[in-house]
């Protein structure tokens, strides 16, 4: 992956290209489950570290998000439901939520969300696209509010089904791909 190393806090840690999997005609997409991961900034442990291969496991929660993005398309793309079907707030969403799942709470997304004033004056979780577009604050605070609506969409849902709320991604997920609005 192409990054400004060094240049920015925030960088692309991987990502899933949907072209990768389906090999659609007009695309350079690899024509097999892919995830691309950013290895060289996931093996530092700040921007002033050496790479570390010790710490590769900084690259594990990226790929459990990245992973989710993958089922989430394969599994609309199966029902002929992904062109712009899921709300990308939605998709990133369950890709935090994976992370809890694998990994439990995850306090720097919490953080980021406590520090930037950007959500409190008008960033929107629904506009995601033009939140990418405005920098370096809105993007970590964009995936801030992400883990925090599934976090808060996970506890209202506590104990109506199970004791954790975590059926609800599943239950979401199930009537998204049913076809029905």
């Amino acid at each position: 992956i192409q990054g400004d190393y060094g240049i920015r806090s925030v960088y692309v840690g991987g990502y899933f290209w949907g072209a990768d999997l389906k090999g659609y005609s007009n695309s350079t997409g690899n024509n097999m489950d892919c995830i691309h991961i950013d290895s060289y900034q996931g093996m530092r442990r700040s921007k002033k570290d050496y790479i570390n291969p010790a710490y590769i496991s900084n690259c594990y929660s990226t790929l459990v998000h990245e992973y989710q993005h993958m089922i989430h398309y394969s599994h609309l793309e199966s029902k002929g439901l992904w062109a712009d079907y899921t709300p990308t707030y939605i998709n990133e969403t369950f890709s935090a939520a994976a992370e809890y799942l694998m990994y439990g709470h995850n306090s720097g997304r919490v953080s980021d969300y406590n520090v930037s004033s950007a959500f409190k004056n008008g960033l929107s979780l629904a506009q995601w696209d033009s939140n990418m577009e405005k920098g370096e604050v809105e993007t970590l605070t964009t995936y801030a509010v992400a883990y925090m609506f599934g976090q808060y969409i996970r506890t209202q849902y506590k104990g109506v089904k199970d004791n954790t709320g975590e059926t609800i991604y599943r239950e979401a997920m199930e009537e998204m791909s049913s076809g029905k609005d």
